[in-house]
């Protein structure tokens, strides 16, 4: 994991988000080796029907990208001095549509990791609205981790993973899943919800699971029942977990107009980080 894009808005609920960039970021080790990479991006948009910035005769692009990077660069100064070295940051404003340029920006970037703030659970209307970082999930090009506001970093030791036993298991996905359990030595505690686990194709499935990840440290549970979300996260706090990881599926456009995904809904939810995998 060389590459991080950091995507903020500079709200409160993207603070805690910083902290997390720069810690997994850091455990790649010295910057000056090239191992290590952050990238801090803002993505603003001019105010239509204006001209020049109240009070100025600066252009709104112009003010817009000036204020942006005085942003950027204050936050760049407040991980550097906590990075001590340890990682190469740098910023990056840019205009445009959030969701479109932030997956641009990882494109080209080849970053190996998104990480943005959520709104949290307790925040006004997020069990009915969501947020950007939710909102971005069915489109995301490169693993995203979502930080809930209350989150606090310590390290990612105790993973809760849920897989669908009912399809074949997306082999790219879960590789990166052990990858970055290995960053932090984690253990993966392996969960599938099923509404029939006694199924002959659901043990099956469950045994090429383990077979998988006979050289990792797991734990495998299956759970009878339908409503993955609440299952998941009551499954996550019973056993402690410190992030969930989840393989986000494609759906069609119809369907994400009508239907959140599960994915979508724990990171909505969750006051335990998300990490959605693909």
């Amino acid at each position: 994991m060389k590459t991080i894009v950091l995507a903020t808005d500079f709200s409160k609920n993207s603070s805690h988000a910083g902290d997390f960039a720069l810690q997994i970021a850091a455990r790649r080790g010295d910057a000056r080796r090239g191992d290590a990479r952050l990238i801090l991006l803002h993505v603003y948009r001019s105010w239509a029907g204006h001209t020049y910035a109240p009070g100025t005769m600066i252009a709104i692009p112009e003010f817009e990208k000036e204020q942006a990077e005085r942003k950027l660069s204050d936050l760049m100064s407040q991980l550097q001095n906590a990075a001590k070295g340890r990682v190469d940051i740098s910023i990056l404003a840019a205009e445009g549509l959030t969701k479109d340029v932030i997956n641009e920006v990882a494109a080209d970037q080849k970053a190996d990791l998104l990480i943005m703030g959520t709104a949290g659970s307790h925040s006004d209307g997020v069990r009915y609205f969501g947020s950007l970082a939710t909102d971005m999930i069915p489109d995301i090009r490169v693993p995203m981790l979502l930080v809930p506001p209350k989150a606090t970093f310590t390290s990612f030791k105790n993973i809760a993973l849920a897989v669908d036993l009912t399809e074949a298991i997306d082999a790219v996905a879960l590789d990166n899943a052990i990858r970055f359990a290995n960053l932090f030595n984690a253990c993966l505690n392996v969960v599938c919800v099923t509404k029939a686990p006694e199924q002959p194709t659901i043990q099956r499935a469950a045994e090429r699971i383990r077979d998988l990840l006979k050289h990792q440290p797991h734990t495998f549970s299956i759970i009878q029942g339908d409503n993955l979300p609440l299952l998941l996260m009551n499954f996550a706090e019973e056993n402690r977990a410190d992030l969930i990881m989840m393989m986000p599926k494609p759906h069609s456009w119809w369907h994400r107009l009508l239907t959140e995904g599960n994915t979508q809904q724990v990171a909505r939810q969750s006051d335990i980080p998300v990490l959605a995998v693909i």
